[in-house]
């Protein structure tokens, strides 16, 4: 009984979210996402957009023609990370990630009609993406935190803990499902079809 107060008292308040100053906090401070400073803490570890210094970082990019007749999903599975998501004027899939990874080497592969990101295990990512309209994605992490850029296609995001930031197209319509367990979100009108 004691220990679980213990780590009660330790991790409370379990979220604060400023949205002043764009800054959410979990777990008492084991998880600080700072919008305003660009970065994301989990633990003793920090993703922001400085560059790796240490060593420790390996660097995946590249773009691949997508034809939608054979590929309908990009994969995106990840531990920690800050996410960037825009569209791609073109047919062209692109990708340039940082990841911090202990692990095997970053990779992609196509099984089926899915696209996947391998970026490890324990991979700590920070992604620029731009995807070819009409194609859906899947975000699927942890921590992290991802922005939305006038999105051309469906868009899935299953986030434990984090910031998801979509700027709609003014002219596109969208349907919106939303459901946080823990937090805020802001009301997003669906479009009438």
């Amino acid at each position: 009984c004691l220990m679980i107060v213990m780590l009660v008292s330790h991790f409370t308040p379990l979220i604060t979210v400023d949205e002043k100053n764009d800054h959410v906090t979990l777990l008492g401070g084991l998880i600080d996402i700072d919008g305003d400073g660009r970065k994301v803490r989990v633990g003793s570890m920090t993703i922001d957009d400085d560059e790796d210094e240490s060593g420790n970082s390996q660097k995946l990019a590249g773009s691949r023609a997508i034809d939608l007749k054979k590929i309908k999903d990009v994969h995106i599975p990840f531990m920690n990370g800050k996410i960037s998501v825009t569209t791609s004027p073109d047919n062209q899939l692109r990708w340039k990630c940082r990841v911090n990874n202990t692990g095997d080497a970053p990779k992609t592969s196509q099984k089926a009609s899915v696209f996947s990101f391998d970026f490890g295990k324990d991979a700590s990512v920070k992604c620029n993406i731009a995807l070819p309209a009409k194609i859906k994605a899947s975000l699927d992490g942890v921590n992290g935190k991802l922005t939305f850029d006038q999105p051309k296609g469906d868009v899935t995001v299953n986030l434990k803990n984090g910031k998801v930031s979509l700027a709609p197209s003014p002219t596109l319509k969208y349907n919106y499902n939303l459901t946080v367990q823990n937090g805020v979100t802001d009301t997003f009108d669906s479009s009438d079809d």
